[in-house]
């Protein structure tokens, strides 16, 4: 489904008077389903859908953040009704996600935020391994981001603290995805040549302001899982201050 045919099959239901949530609902899955059946690929579809969400929304006066909540969640769960790979449709939602915030007045870091949580959300309702989509999620957050030149800490922070509170959402191991998230963070770091200290505070910050968020015992709980040294990071928390500082490389 091409972006213009994405905005409008949005117009034509909102004509329609159908709720804004079914529509953008309808479209992601049609989508999905469309490129299954024709043998298309999955992530371009995903891709040029919540790009063209954005676009639409923006254009109807349509609430988009609620766009991009709806359709991030069907993309999802129409993928894994066709038996396609959640983590592909996952990072081109991502990547569709930015890259329309660099033709729109969309406030990019709330929205990848939005994503990220219903990415999180669909992918536990659909029995998917929440732990994996997370690691894919914050890796593409890192390179998207950077790439766009949008605020690449920011970003990091916003999409690790909807990653933790999604999962919590979805009653998923808080701790273990809050690591994986820290750790893939780390890893995209290294991979662009990014100072591996500060991603890893900003996905540290942004776990503990996830967890904040669901209670005192899961603040104590990620504290615990995060104040070690993760991917040659060494990371202190003390209260809701975060130190992390990457550790010298070993002599051989």
């Amino acid at each position: 489904m091409t972006r213009n045919a994405v905005g409008g099959a949005i117009e034509s239901t909102m004509v329609l008077t159908v709720q804004l949530e079914d529509a953008a609902t309808a479209v992601g899955a049609g989508a999905i389903r469309g490129a299954r059946e024709i043998g298309g690929d999955l992530g371009s579809a995903a891709r040029d859908t919540i790009h063209g969400v954005v676009e639409t929304a923006e254009t109807e006066g349509i609430n988009t953040i609620d766009a991009i909540r709806a359709t991030s969640g069907s993309l999802i769960a129409a993928t894994a009704e066709v038996g396609g790979d959640l983590g592909e449709v996952a990072k081109a939602t991502i990547n569709g996600v930015i890259d329309a915030g660099e033709s729109t007045s969309l406030n990019t870091i709330e929205a990848l935020g939005v994503t990220a949580s219903s990415l999180i959300t669909s992918t536990g309702k659909v029995g998917g391994d929440t732990i994996s989509v997370a690691r894919t999620i914050i890796h593409e957050v890192v390179e998207s981001a950077q790439a766009s030149g949008i605020n690449t800490l920011d970003a990091i922070r916003e999409t690790a603290r909807s990653i933790v509170k999604a999962t919590s959402d979805v009653g998923g191991d808080i701790g273990t995805v809050a690591r994986e998230t820290v750790d893939e963070t780390i890893s995209a770091a290294k991979d662009l040549g990014l100072d591996a200290g500060d991603a890893a505070k900003a996905a540290t910050t942004g776990a503990l302001r996830g967890a904040e968020e669901i209670g005192e015992t899961t603040v104590h709980a990620v504290t615990d899982t995060l104040s070690a040294v993760v991917n040659g990071v060494r990371i202190v928390v003390r209260g809701r201050e975060v130190e992390a500082v990457e550790e010298p490389a070993k002599k051989a």
